[in-house]
C-alpha cells in the first residue's frame, strides 16, 4: 500500500526530529566526557536535556560509593523524592521492559510525583551492567514513543560512562592528592634531620655524593661537670633542661645560617659552610658561638644566685678541610669527617669553661673582626701540639680625632 504524501511528509518530520535528537546526543556525550566530577556532568545534563526529551521534571538518582542514593532535580517541577530511594532499587534488570508487544515507557508511580504519574525511568547502567542510578522523566500527559526509548538507552550508556571516567578520575586525584600529602610530610621530615639541598638530591638520586669541603668551621659544646651534676637531678629534670638548651641552640644557628649536626649526650655539634659554601663561615660560627655563651652565662648566674644546681659550658671550634655526606638507608644522618672535626672535639675538650675556644686555624681566620687571647697549648691525638684561643668578643670600631687647621 502506497503511502500518502501526508504520512511521507509526517515520517520524514519525524526521522528528521529524531536525527536532531541524536545530534544533540551527540553533543551533550562530547561535553560529559570533558567532565570531570559528577556534578560538571549533571550540570550538562540540565543544559541539553530540554533538546533531547519532552519532560515537566526531570531527575536522577544515583547510588554512591557507601551504596545511599543521592537524588539530584535536573529541571522543571520539583518532586517529592522521598520514593526515589525504592525506585532506584526496584529498577529492572534489563534496560526497559516490553508490554503487550510494545516498549513500556510509561512507568505508574504515584509515590514520585504524584502529578506526573507518567514517568519514563532510564536506568543507567556500569560496568558488569551494574545499577549506578536512573535517570526520571515525568510529564503529565506525554507519550512516550519507541524513539524516546532508543535514546533514553543511548543516553543511559553515554551518562554511565561519563560518571565512571569521573568517579575514576576522582578517585585518582585522590590517591595522587594522598601520595602528595605523604610526600610533603617525608619531605618535612627529612628536612628536619638534613639541610635542604641535600634533600633534594636524596629524592632526586636516591642517595648523595660525598663532597670535599676544603674550608668550613666545626663547633663542640658539651657541659663541665656534666656526669657528676647529672647524679644529683632526676631523668625526667635531665631530658628538661638538655630540650631546653639545644632548643635555644637551635634557634641561634637558625639565625646565623649554621646547620645543625647532631647532639650525643650533652654534647652538641654544628658546622658553618656546609652544605652551601660561605666565605665567612668563621665569623658566622664565632658570632653564634658568643650568643651561645652569653646565654648560657645569663642562666648560670640565676642559678648560682638561687644557689641552685648548674653546668658551665665549654665551646671549641676549628676550621678546615671535611669531608660532608650522609649516611644510613633508613635513619638518614647528614655528617662530616676528617682532622678538622677531630681538632675542634679536642679544642672544646681542653677549652676554658664559659668561653669561646677556637684553634689557631679559625683564629688565623677571625683575627680582624675579633679580640682573642691565648689560652693554652695542647697535643692532639697524634701528639702534635696545637694552640688554643679565647674569645673574647667582636673588635670594637674605634675612630681617630682628626684636628683641622684653618
Amino acid at each position: 500500500m502506497l503511502k500518502s504524501g501526508s504520512d511521507i511528509t509526517k515520517e520524514l518530520t519525524k526521522a528528521k526530529a529524531f536525527s536532531s535528537r541524536i545530534s544533540k546526543l551527540y553533543e551533550l556525550s562530547l561535553e560529559m566526557n570533558r567532565k570531570n566530577s559528577v556534578h560538571e556532568i549533571l550540570d550538562s545534563l540540565k543544559g541539553y536535556l530540554r533538546w533531547i526529551f519532552d519532560f515537566q521534571t526531570a531527575s536522577i538518582s544515583l547510588l554512591n560509593s557507601s551504596g545511599a542514593v543521592e537524588n539530584f532535580h535536573l529541571s522543571g517541577i520539583t518532586c517529592e523524592d522521598n520514593a526515589l530511594p525504592s525506585i532506584v532499587e526496584e529498577l529492572p534488570s534489563g534496560t526497559l521492559q516490553k508490554s503487550n508487544g510494545k516498549y513500556v515507557s510509561l512507568i505508574k508511580n504515584e509515590k514520585f510525583c504524584p502529578n506526573f504519574p507518567n514517568m519514563m525511568m532510564l536506568p543507567i547502567k556500569g560496568g558488569e551492567s551494574t545499577t549506578m542510578g536512573s535517570l526520571n522523566l515525568a510529564h503529565s500527559s506525554k507519550q512516550y514513543d519507541q524513539d524516546d526509548i532508543r535514546i533514553a538507552y543511548l543516553l543511559g550508556v553515554q551518562v554511565a560512562v561519563a560518571i565512571e571516567k569521573a568517579r575514576s578520575f576522582q578517585a585518582l586525584e585522590e590517591v595522587n592528592n594522598a601520595l602528595d600529602d605523604e610526600k610533603r610530610k617525608n619531605q618535612k621530615l627529612l628536612q628536619n634531620t638534613l639541610p635542604k639541598s641535600i634533600v633534594y638530591e636524596l629524592l632526586e638520586n636516591g642517595k648523595v655524593k660525598p663532597k670535599q669541603y676544603d674550608s668550613v668551621s666545626i663547633l663542640f659544646t658539651d657541659f663541665e661537670g656534666f656526669t657528676e651534676i647529672s647524679q644529683q637531678l632526676s631523668s625526667s629534670e635531665i631530658i628538661e633542661n638538655l630540650n631546653h638548651f639545644f632548643s635555644v641552640y637551635d634557634a641561634i644557628i637558625h639565625k646565623h645560617g649554621l646547620e645543625k649536626l647532631k647532639t650525643i649526650g650533652d654534647s652538641y655539634m654544628c658546622a658553618s659552610g656546609i652544605p652551601e659554601p660561605t666565605p665567612d663561615h668563621a665569623k658566622r660560627l664565632v658570632n653564634a658561638a658568643l650568643e651561645i655563651r652569653d646565654t648560657m652565662l645569663e642562666w648560670e648566674n640565676e642559678k648560682v644566685e638561687k644557689g641552685e644546681l648548674h653546668w658551665r659550658t665549654r665551646i671549641g671550634i676549628n676550621s678546615g678541610a671535611v669531608v660532608a655526606g650522609v649516611i644510613g638507608q633508613s635513619k638518614f644522618n647528614y655528617d662530616v669527617w676528617g682532622n678538622t672535626v677531630n681538632i675542634a672535639s679536642r679544642v672544646e675538650k681542653f677549652g676554658k669553661a664559659g668561653s669561646v675556644n677556637v684553634s689557631c686555624s679559625t683564629h688565623h681566620l677571625i683575627d680582624k673582626d675579633f679580640d682573642c687571647t691565648f689560652y693554652k697549648k695542647v697535643k692532639n691525638n697524634k701528639e702534635q701540639e696545637f694552640l688554643i684561643y679565647t674569645v673574647e668578643g667582636q673588635k670594637k670600631v674605634t675612630t681617630k680625632a682628626v684636628t683641622l687647621i684653618v
